[in-house]
């Protein structure tokens, strides 16, 4: 897998990968917040 665009080199590594998948885990909790968030003080926001 060559992921030249998250992890900068342009090579068979896993990282940029792994870098990818972590930073869509952080997406969809920041989601899920704030979706929780709007639909209990739907006024505020």
């Amino acid at each position: 897998m060559s992921d030249h665009v998250v992890a900068a080199p342009n090579d068979d590594s896993s990282i940029g990968f792994a870098v990818f998948e972590a930073s869509m885990v952080v997406v969809i909790i920041a989601w899920i917040a704030a979706t929780l968030i709007t639909l209990r003080h739907p006024r505020v926001v």
